[in-house]
């Protein structure tokens, strides 16, 4: 078997002549094929199976992003029957909850189900790596793909985002998804169908997908210009494939119009995802003119960079779809930033595998052009093979993720505590007030999410914010404790309305008394229902609207008098029965 140096010998001295002629390029930019060893498969296969009980660790104790529930409730409302967007309000795409419907119908509806619904976004990791590792493959070899994909399988930000449940795991799959058809070549009208349609899905999933397209797209110019090769091909051609494309791109999109068109929800639909996240009057903090001028002088510094280290040194054959790619994904990362009005850190999920194969590309394309790099003291071992850099990175990420890895949580604990309490004290049918969906097995009270853009709305514009109205029509008596993520009229209400007892705030409020010898007090009920009148020692006496207080006490909505015997203690609170009920004990001295 030959050597690399042998080999590059033959290579020169067989290829070298044709090679100057065809392209104007000298040999010694060409790499011999890589090979995988069996010790480099051992040490990525063993890191990456040894982080693999991270991913339950994580499903179980890893806290809880605030989309995440928001997502289950969906797919729990699809279940009970509720319509998306008329029912369950949600500004993402449809393709996701209604995908996950069918697995929660297998699942019990109690807090064991939150990291059992984590755990499926395994799948969607695992399919992930594979697409990545096609990607490389094609561009580059394989051995350059498993390393890839084993530093992408372990990269702790990625590691932990992904063991999410969130609408931007199938985002991200049918994103990279796409860029395998595409790496490996989009000429005929089957492959070009089969790329649309694979869009059609990502559109259903996400709209920022449009995004992502787009850039790709812009790409291409931007690399052929770069590289000086562009493929003729017939006019036919030009329109069989972007009619592929087109039309495989309608078919999961149509199918799901005609299904919300079926249940009369279209209108819903639009408001939910169209209206929403574009009628929002957010902007970039710089403006968007600034921003814009920042994404021009961001391309610009890459396609100077790129036509002094890189422009016309590519010699593979796919140099030109690699070379796109790269160009993508720099403007997905520049868009994101500077154009787009919330870059949150799920964005992450698409642009990091793109990001991994990029550099790769470009490590690849820089030892090729640059023999030289080889030859850096302390530093050219690294890249004279590629499991070196690799290693490097993956025991890294290893150690950061072992660091740092959710082996127990108290906020986890007691926010899975909270579902099942409400699970127990209330019934499906009842309403409560949550954010975003945060008891997941529960209608909401209010019928919007309170999420960045919502928030900001209300913010800007307070006559938007009805949330007591809507409290109060629902009839809910259980909210979250933590309260900071609603709109203030609505945090206010909260405040006043309801006590901490245990995991959850319940209907109720104190009532100081000033003078404990006999008196009375006036007082406001905004929820009506059920209520005990409590102090620290136990049941309050005395007289409510000149009935004695024998028990749980109906009030119903409006100003009531509360008559209290000498000697009654300053501190009486009344709360919702059926949380005395159940034994639950109000936090004295502290609200919410």
């Amino acid at each position: 078997m030959l050597s690399e140096s042998q080999y590059r010998q033959v290579i020169r001295s067989t290829t070298e002549p044709l090679l100057k002629t065809v392209y104007g390029v000298p040999l010694q930019l060409a790499v011999p094929p890589a090979r995988l060893t069996l010790l480099s498969v051992h040490l990525g296969l063993a890191v990456c199976l040894f982080l693999l009980p991270l991913r339950v660790l994580n499903a179980q104790h890893a806290r809880f992003n605030s989309d995440e529930p928001q997502h289950m409730h969906i797919v729990w409302g699809w279940t009970r029957g509720m319509i998306q967007y008329r029912d369950t309000v949600d500004n993402h795409s449809p393709l996701f909850h209604l995908l996950w419907a069918p697995i929660l119908c297998i699942l019990p509806t109690d807090s064991s189900t939150l990291p059992l619904l984590r755990l499926t976004m395994l799948p969607i990791y695992a399919a992930t790596l594979w697409l990545t590792y096609l990607i490389v493959r094609r561009l580059l070899d394989r051995r350059w793909a498993f390393w890839a994909t084993a530093v992408l399988a372990v990269w702790p930000s990625f590691f932990k985002m992904t063991g999410q449940f969130r609408t931007d795991q199938l985002f991200m799959l049918t994103w990279i998804a796409a860029l395998a058809v595409y790496a490996g070549g989009v000429r005929r009208f089957g492959r070009a169908t089969l790329l649309g349609l694979i869009l059609g899905a990502g559109f259903a999933t996400s709209m920022k997908t449009t995004v992502l397209l787009v850039c790709l797209i812009g790409a291409q110019p931007i690399a052929s210009l770069l590289i000086g090769r562009v493929r003729k091909g017939s006019l036919l051609r030009w329109i069989q494939l972007p009619a592929g494309v087109f039309t495989g791109a309608l078919v999961v999109p149509a199918a799901i119009l005609t299904w919300f068109g079926h249940l009369g929800a279209l209108g819903d639909l639009y408001r939910g995802v169209i209206a929403h996240n574009t009628g929002s009057d957010i902007h970039r903090r710089l403006g968007l003119p600034i921003s814009i001028l920042i994404f021009l002088a961001i391309v610009a510094i890459g396609f100077v960079l790129s036509r002094h280290f890189l422009a016309g040194r590519l010699l593979r054959v796919r140099a030109r779809r690699a070379f796109t790619l790269c160009w993508a994904t720099l403007l997905s990362i520049a868009a994101f930033k500077t154009l787009w009005p919330i870059f949150e850190p799920q964005d992450w999920l698409p642009l990091t595998p793109m990001l991994v194969i990029s550099i790769a590309i470009l490590v690849h394309a820089l030892i090729a052009s640059r023999p030289s790099l080889l030859q850096l003291p302390r530093v050219g071992f690294l890249f004279q093979e590629p499991h070196r850099l690799a290693l490097i990175l993956l025991v890294g990420s290893a150690a950061v993720n072992l660091v740092t890895a959710p082996y127990s949580d108290k906020a986890t604990a007691k926010y899975l505590e909270s579902i099942r309490d409400v699970c127990q004290i209330t019934t499906p049918e009842e309403s409560v007030v949550d954010a975003k969906g945060d008891f997941v097995f529960r209608p909401r009270a209010l019928p919007y999410v309170c999420e960045t853009l919502t928030r900001a709305q209300m913010k800007a514009h307070p006559g938007l914010d009805r949330g007591p109205e809507f409290i109060v029509a629902s009839g809910a008596m259980v909210s979250m404790k933590s309260i900071d993520r609603f709109p203030a009229g609505t945090r206010r209400f909260i405040q006043g309305n309801f006590l901490p007892a245990g995991t959850l705030a319940f209907a109720g409020k104190f009532l100081t008394l000033h003078d404990p010898r006999w008196g009375s007090l006036h007082f406001n009920v905004a929820l009506p229902g059920d209520y005990d009148f409590l102090t620290r020692l136990g049941s309050a006496g005395g007289m409510i609207d000149g009935e004695p207080i024998l028990g749980p006490v109906h009030l119903a909505a409006g100003a009531h008098i509360y008559q209290y015997p000498p000697g009654a203690s300053s501190e009486v609170a009344i709360l919702w029965h059926r949380a005395t009920e159940k034994g639950y004990s109000i936090h004295w001295g502290k609200g919410l």
